[in-house]
């Protein structure tokens, strides 16, 4: 019963997925329960994307080893395991956490005496140059340079 239950939840979630799909594509308006479909997926009615507004600023977080020249993403210092996502959530993770960068900081030796590198990109200024802040990691505690 149960498992009969799961693989029609499954169908369901399939159909209403590829339909939601072909409305955007092949068949954008022509589908007669788009209602419908709206009701079932919400995000369609917003058009092409599920968020309604693109940021316009973006940050990057990056990282120079002691002695070292080549900028390695922030990703590599974080110690918990993630699986082909590691550099979105360490990126989102220091992007709405002002402590995370610092957090890395104390708890990571391989940290200690890198500098750390914020650039901040203008999406609607593509041609400016990025904004970079530096900060030294000594002994746990992040120095302006």
């Amino acid at each position: 019963m149960v498992k009969s239950i799961r693989r029609s939840f499954i169908v369901f979630w399939l159909i209403i997925s590829i339909l939601g799909a072909l409305n955007h594509t092949i068949y954008r308006g022509i589908l007669p329960w788009k209602k419908v479909l709206v009701e079932l997926l919400p995000h369609l009615r917003y058009g092409w994307v599920m968020f309604n507004r693109s940021p316009d600023i973006i940050h990057t977080f990056w990282y120079i080893p002691k002695g070292g020249t080549k900028e390695i993403h922030l990703s590599d210092l974080e110690k918990t395991p993630s699986f082909l996502y590691k550099e979105a959530r360490v990126g989102l993770s220091a992007y709405y956490s002002e402590d995370y960068v610092e957090y890395l900081c104390q708890t990571n030796q391989k940290a200690d005496r890198s500098i750390f590198i914020k650039k901040t990109y203008n999406i609607k200024m593509p041609d400016i140059p990025p904004e970079v802040q530096r900060q030294k990691c000594f002994f746990g505690k992040l120095i302006n340079e």
